[in-house]
């Protein structure tokens, strides 16, 4: 009897989206699965609502959009957008790297070459310093 009013499902699966409340950190990141996803700075110590799936992640504060990115589960990495107009220079970390690639280079210029590799892959300077420093530490307590 109401076979002929029935339409076809359709062609999509409906996307399972999530929930999930963060607190942005001083570097006006958030973290979600270990992955940080930037947010305009001026939302720093704020908590900020995520609903997301599987492709993206909105962002609210106060039932408002904030931002949305594009999902990535690499872990430990950054997703920053030019339009949040973070500092893209951190002049503290670049002297420290300096001060810590020099130390390097003090013990072996092949743990200089490499520490400066690593350094270089990582976009965010404040990663690429603790990246750098946990390795000089490393090296420390085997020698």
């Amino acid at each position: 009897m109401e076979r002929d009013t029935l339409r076809p499902l359709p062609a999509e699966r409906f996307p399972m989206r999530m929930r999930k409340v963060v607190t942005v950190r001083p570097n006006s990141y958030f973290v979600l699965n270990r992955h940080h996803y930037s947010v305009p700075a001026r939302y720093v110590g704020k908590r900020l609502e995520l609903i997301y799936d599987e492709d993206t992640i909105s962002v609210y504060y106060n039932m408002r959009l904030v931002t949305s990115h594009r999902r990535d589960d690499a872990p430990y990495e950054y997703s920053t957008k030019a339009s949040h107009k973070l500092p893209g220079h951190h002049p503290k970390y670049d002297l420290e790297i300096e001060e810590l690639l020099q130390k390097a280079a003090d013990i072996d210029l092949k743990v200089y070459g490499y520490l400066h590799d690593v350094a270089e892959e990582r976009e965010y300077p404040p990663q690429a310093y603790r990246t750098v420093k946990g390795m000089l530490a490393l090296l420390r307590q085997v020698r």
